[in-house]
């Protein structure tokens, strides 16, 4: 988060399609732009890719293995099995799935164990998935 920064989270009620979209900072009014709602828009935050066995964050200095579980954090997956509220914290615990999700790590298949909300952050979503051999 920053001045300069803005985090939205649409309305997973929100119907796909073109919507008329404007920002209220309690100030003032942003102008009307249109945006394009898609039900699922994966985004991945490239900074926050975790490996699991130990929390720690994967960089050039810590690359991931082949054979290693990571927690790749993103936005976009839209609902979930056990349905969202918009604007709420996810429930830890329960499980709030997204729909089958799969991944690929240097052109080659990942498996994905678990595709679900996170809980505590709306609108943020981990997919663990193991890197493959020979990625």
């Amino acid at each position: 988060m920053s001045p300069k920064q803005t985090n939205v989270q649409l309305p997973f009620e929100l119907a796909p399609g073109a919507q008329q979209t404007a920002v209220n900072n309690g100030n003032c009014v942003s102008n009307i732009v249109a945006i394009a709602v898609a039900p699922v828009a994966p985004a991945i935050f490239s900074g926050a890719i975790l490996k699991r066995a130990d929390n720690s964050l994967v960089t050039a200095a810590n690359p991931a293995q082949a054979g290693d579980v990571l927690v790749v954090y993103l936005t976009g997956m839209g609902q979930t099995t056990l349905a969202l509220a918009t604007g709420r914290l996810v429930d830890p615990a329960r499980m709030f799935s997204t729909v089958p999700a799969t991944a690929t790590v240097g052109g080659k298949d990942a498996e994905v164990p678990s595709s679900t909300a996170a809980p505590g952050f709306p609108g943020v979503y981990q997919v663990a998935l193991r890197v493959p051999a020979g990625a």
